[in-house]
């Protein structure tokens, strides 16, 4: 089955309270089931409907979300110091305040 890697990554990392995400297992689809929508929620947390699987994940574990957000923003600002090491290569930054008149 594929899998929608983007998604499901997205569902892992989701921070907003509302809602859960599950992976419909026929389609590799990612979905969210809102808080308005407790029947379907608690038919697959009860095993009634089988289409589904929850991505719990990261939301069962706090200690390990932690890390994994601390490690993301690391790997992020490492990205923006490789970005700005390769932009000076090109130009010098533009010194703000300073004029050559």
């Amino acid at each position: 089955m594929p899998i929608d890697l983007e998604l499901v990554q997205f569902a892992l990392e989701a921070r907003d309270g509302d809602g859960r995400w599950f992976l419909e297992i026929a389609t590799g689809d990612a979905i969210r089931v809102g808080e308005d929508d407790d029947e379907l929620s608690g038919q697959i947390e009860d095993g009634i409907d089988e289409r589904y699987l929850a991505i719990a994940a990261l939301q069962i574990c706090p200690a390990e979300r932690e890390r994994w957000f601390a490690f993301q923003k690391e790997r992020v600002r490492g990205r923006i110091r490789r970005w700005q090491d390769d932009i000076e290569l090109v130009a010098p930054p533009l010194r703000v305040g300073r004029s050559r008149m």
